[in-house]
């Protein structure tokens, strides 16, 4: 969620310049506390869920939004956060991590494409407004 996040933040700014990006990062921040808000904490998950949680926010908190670049750059959490949450064995984890993220890594171009093209970022900036 945070790679997708940072992703989207940057595109609004990237699309509407005209925004600010305190505007940019409350919106982004504000999306995902909701999101957070209302999966919970997975029984499963714990108290490293919480950790991940907050870590997310933290970063969004940090992100500079202009220094944003349409590429891969923004996808570099979920990769290792696939590894630490995959419901499989350590081991495995492990054995297949470089293939795992090397997956993940390529999965993420179709949701850029599909995201570069659905966004409506004077929309989504009007609606916060």
């Amino acid at each position: 969620m945070s790679d997708l996040a940072v992703y989207a933040g940057g595109l609004l700014l990237q699309q509407h310049p005209e925004a600010k990006q305190e505007q940019v990062g409350i919106l982004v921040r504000d999306v995902v506390n909701e999101i957070l808000a209302d999966i919970g904490v997975p029984d499963e998950a714990g108290d490293k869920f919480i950790q991940s949680a907050e870590h997310v926010r933290q970063r969004l908190a940090l992100c500079n939004w202009q220094e944003f670049e349409d590429g891969e750059q923004a996808f570099s959490h979920s990769p290792s956060a696939l590894v630490e949450w995959a419901p499989i064995v350590d081991e495995l984890k492990q054995m297949d991590e470089e293939i795992v993220t090397n997956s993940v890594r390529f999965r993420w171009q179709k949701v850029r494409q599909d995201l570069r093209q659905a966004l409506n970022a004077t929309a989504v900036l009007a609606a916060e407004s």
